[in-house]
């Protein structure tokens, strides 16, 4: 079984975040696993250690339909992330380039971190590293950009095809935004 190791056992995530586990559109084969750790009643106020929900994601990476299931959760997460305020009025560009921020509010402790990379005006590059599976920060990235780019806009995200994922061994994911 694939494991998601915290770089800081004390690194905590927030419930507001967490509650993608059971509000996505997947969510039916997610409980299951959440009632076995214990964690079919999330208090969004509440800050659970960041590895007991890794370790749920260790075992959502072992069904047959993992990837659907992590994106699923990644996109969630950009519904139901705390963000700044004001930030519901910034473009896509201004939410990718305050993305670590984002990140960083719903987490405690060393967590890693998204460093973010304009390649053109229509191009954003994100180099993520954090502990997270590269699926659900796919389907993070992916939910960011359906939730922030004007819905006549076209988009592509994808991961990059030369650099080696986290999930692979590599250091860091990287994922690109590209729209239209």
């Amino acid at each position: 079984m694939p494991t998601f190791t915290s770089y800081d056992p004390d690194a905590k995530v927030i419930g507001q975040n967490a509650l993608s586990f059971i509000q996505n559109v997947n969510s039916d084969d997610i409980l299951p696993i959440l009632k076995k750790y214990g964690l079919s009643q999330i208090d969004p106020g509440t800050w659970y250690p960041l590895q007991q929900w890794l370790n749920v994601l260790s075992e959502i990476s072992e069904q047959n339909n993992a990837m659907f299931n992590m994106v699923a959760i990644g996109a969630a997460i950009s519904e139901t992330a705390i963000l700044p305020p004001g930030a519901e009025n910034l473009s896509l560009e201004q939410i990718l380039f305050a993305i670590n921020d984002v990140y960083q509010m719903q987490h405690q402790g060393n967590v890693g971190h998204i460093a973010t990379e304009k390649v053109s005006d229509t191009h954003i590059k994100l180099t993520v590293c954090v502990p997270y599976p590269d699926d659900l920060e796919y389907g993070t990235t992916y939910g960011f950009v359906r939730r922030f780019l004007p819905s006549s806009d076209s988009f592509n995200v994808f991961y990059d095809a030369d650099t080696l994922r986290h999930d692979e061994g590599g250091d860091c994911t990287v994922i690109h935004v590209q729209w239209e």
